[in-house]
């Protein structure tokens, strides 16, 4: 399976400070947990999850992820950043998988 950040993708990654220990977070949305209730996060600085148990190599590095999730991904997918949206945008072989993609920089929140 592969990953790749666009140029875009990586300059709001950068401006927004999440260039670094970076993860693909399952977020469960609706209050479900199943497939179809449930959505990719981009994470940076989650570090104290102990759920991650596989590495993407990346063009940004190593994205932590968790292994059984990764079956909602095909083989080859690329997260982008639409500008007129403002939003993450995670695209694969089958065409778009989420048009706004949310992220969250844990040290942030954990500043809170």
């Amino acid at each position: 399976m592969k990953l790749t950040f666009t140029e875009n993708a990586i300059s709001r990654l950068g401006k927004l400070g999440m260039t670094e220990d970076l993860s693909l977070f399952m977020s469960s949305i609706y209050g479900c947990g199943g497939p179809d209730g449930s959505m990719f996060t981009i994470r940076a600085f989650d570090t104290d999850n102990p759920a991650y148990n596989t590495i993407l190599d990346t063009n940004l590095g190593a994205v932590k992820a968790v292994k059984d999730n990764l079956v909602q991904l095909d083989d080859d997918n690329t997260i982008d950043f639409n500008d007129s949206t403002f939003s993450f945008v995670l695209k694969s072989d089958r065409g778009l998988l989420n048009p706004n993609m949310p992220y969250e920089n844990m040290k942030l929140k954990a500043n809170k």
